[in-house]
């Protein structure tokens, strides 16, 4: 048998351990540095104390689970400036589920777990050609198949409560949450985007807008095409099953090909890209159309915005700067952008993006490669310099 002495220390120390557990817990729950808990009725400020990018994967699904949004948002970080406030969406739980490189296998996943809490109507597709040219994966760090719900009558898998209690000791009861909450308080690291309790985000500040944001994001592409693998084919076949879920379970649906600057299009010509970047919209519009027939549906309204002269022609500015302009970088938008999107696609006709179909989709491409040829005979010096700082 231990001495009393000894029984004491042991009991002295698991009381101390509890007790800082249960300090940090207390902590990490109150400040909830990954907007797990409380996300929806945080402000902006308290939302934006820390980068929330690296944590998306885990703390939107359990905000999902929370709210059991009637309308969702999905798609890369190019769809995170989509405001789910829309005015035709007013009085509907709404929700922006997009996480930065969401893949087409997570957009699924995300989608089914939507579905299972039982209660959405309507969904906005963000879908963009530079996720699916990319050499996804299939699915990216921080996303975990168990963390979502199965459908609606079905079981819980141990799988899935096993993962709800790992969620749960990661953002309470570690080291790391508990700095990143520190962190959050003293406000010591910078955070570049401003968040908002319905999902969707804003850039305030970055050292990656202008030219600098261009040449970051071209050479990223750029750095793809050394290690080129073939990825359209399979990003299309998981987008066939994510809007063919949509069609089975009844969603009134909107798909959006979020829109890039029209440099973008001229360097993804230099890098061989245009004939794929056409078969990309091709067989979007395609398959919405087979999907629709098979499950007796009218087709999903198909948006495009790359025809949009003065928007993807804009002139790029030199420096950081945020005011008046549509695009942060080539491929991200700014909020204004996204505002214009929503409102096109579920509003009243507004004369901004074009509703894709088999009798446009030809003309669409042809005038939006047209404006991007145009943007670089108007602004030769600047396209010329930056393409070749992107390729050296």
């Amino acid at each position: 048998m231990l001495p009393v002495q000894a029984k004491a220390f042991y009991f002295l120390l698991l009381a101390t351990v509890l007790g800082a557990l249960a300090a940090a817990a207390l902590v990490n729950l109150r400040v909830d540095p990954y907007n797990m808990y409380t996300a929806p009725q945080r402000s902006s400020q308290q939302m934006s104390r820390l980068e929330q990018f690296p944590h998306m994967r885990l703390a939107k699904p359990w905000t999902m689970r929370r709210l059991a949004p009637e309308a969702l948002i999905l798609g890369s970080s190019r769809s995170g400036k989509l405001p789910p406030t829309t005015r035709a969406w007013q009085g509907l739980v709404a929700y922006n589920a997009a996480v930065p490189g969401m893949t087409s296998r997570e957009m699924l996943g995300f989608l089914q777990h939507g579905l299972a809490q039982g209660r959405l109507t309507r969904l906005t597709l963000g879908l963009d050609f530079a996720s699916a040219i990319d050499r996804q994966p299939q699915t990216r760090p921080g996303f975990v198949a168990a963390r979502m719900m199965a459908p609606p009558g079905t079981p819980r898998p141990w799988a899935y409560q096993r993962q709800r209690l790992a969620d749960l000791t990661v953002s309470l009861f570690t080291l790391s949450a508990l700095g990143d909450s520190l962190s959050a308080l003293a406000g010591v690291n910078p955070v570049y985007r401003e968040y908002a309790g319905d999902g969707s985000w804003r850039n305030r500040e970055s050292p990656l807008v202008g030219e600098a944001g261009y040449r970051f994001v071209g050479r990223n592409h750029v750095a793809m095409e050394k290690a080129r693998q073939p990825g359209l084919d399979q990003h299309l076949a998981v987008l066939s099953e994510v809007i063919g879920l949509a069609y089975a379970e009844g969603l009134d649906t909107r798909i959006l090909v979020t829109p890039v600057h029209g440099f973008m299009l001229l360097l993804w010509d230099e890098l061989g890209r245009t004939d794929e970047w056409w078969r990309f919209h091709r067989e979007l519009v395609q398959a919405n159309l087979a999907l629709a027939a098979q499950h007796g549906r009218e087709p999903f309204p198909l948006f495009g915005f790359n025809a949009e002269a003065g928007v993807v022609t804009e002139a790029i500015p030199r420096r950081r700067d945020f005011g008046g302009h549509w695009f942060l970088d080539g491929v991200h938008s700014a909020a204004p952008l996204g505002e214009r999107m929503m409102r096109a696609a579920w509003g009243k006709a507004s004369g901004f993006g074009v509703r894709l179909s088999p009798a446009n989709l030809e003309s669409y491409l042809v005038q939006s490669q047209a404006l991007a040829a145009g943007f670089a005979a108007s602004n030769r010096d600047q396209a010329q310099r930056l393409m070749l700082s992107i390729k050296e």
